[in-house]
């Protein structure tokens, strides 16, 4: 199907399929490597945009705020499991341009959520380290990674929907996998953060950590102690 539309459309669509599976990070690095724009918009699998003019807008912030390395907008969350859809409450009141401090308050350390709401500069992803790929590129890293250059642009705008999948790698997870990617992530934050804000990173990883520890200590020794 990809080969079919880009042999059609070949000044809007271009196949780089590598013809196996690279993985997550690897995909990544891939994509970025290939990208030939100056801003690089994601659309993850399970995702879509519902706002034609997504990309028209972001790339437009971008030109107009100098100081922000990408741009999140907010986000609309299909449950498919329960047919449900909600938007994303942490998401509220969030000015124009956001810090690594946002995040911080965050309890979740995490205000973008989902990679297909976002648009980078095509020169910050290139310039990425390797290990902001390690376990896996995820958006906490990315946001206190960004801080380290500047800003990050936010627009107060529904423009796509993160469809909750049960078959996926984060919502597909129980709760110690859940738990266990967290610790994974934070960690990758901490590595890539401004010192300011390693004891709070910290801290969210203890929380995980002591989360963790409760689920694989038997029931007999919880009840008891």
């Amino acid at each position: 199907i990809m080969a079919r539309y880009a042999a059609r459309y070949p000044d809007r669509i271009r196949n780089i399929s590598t013809g196996g599976n690279l993985g997550v990070s690897a995909n990544y690095q891939h994509c970025f490597r290939e990208a030939a724009g100056n801003h690089v918009a994601i659309l993850e699998g399970d995702d879509y945009w519902t706002d034609p003019d997504k990309n028209a807008r972001q790339a437009d912030f971008l030109a107009s705020q100098p100081e922000a390395g990408a741009v999140f907008s907010r986000i609309e969350l299909f449950d498919m499991a329960k047919n449900s859809h909600r938007v994303l409450k942490r998401q509220n009141n969030l000015p124009p341009l956001v810090t690594g401090d946002h995040f911080a308050r965050n309890q979740h350390l995490n205000l973008i959520v989902n990679f297909s709401s976002m648009m980078f500069r095509r020169s910050i992803l290139l310039g990425l380290p390797s290990s902001i790929y390690h376990p896996r590129l995820s958006e906490i890293a990315l946001a206190f990674y960004l801080d380290r250059n500047g800003k990050i642009g936010f627009i107060d705008k529904v423009m796509g929907v993160y469809r909750l999948n049960p078959s996926s790698v984060w919502t597909g997870a129980d709760q110690m996998g859940q738990l266990e990617q967290a610790i994974a992530t934070r960690a990758g934050a901490l590595a890539v953060a401004r010192p300011v804000y390693h004891a709070v990173i910290r801290q969210r990883m203890l929380e995980k950590q002591q989360q963790l520890q409760a689920l694989q200590t038997p029931a007999f020794l919880r009840q008891s102690g």
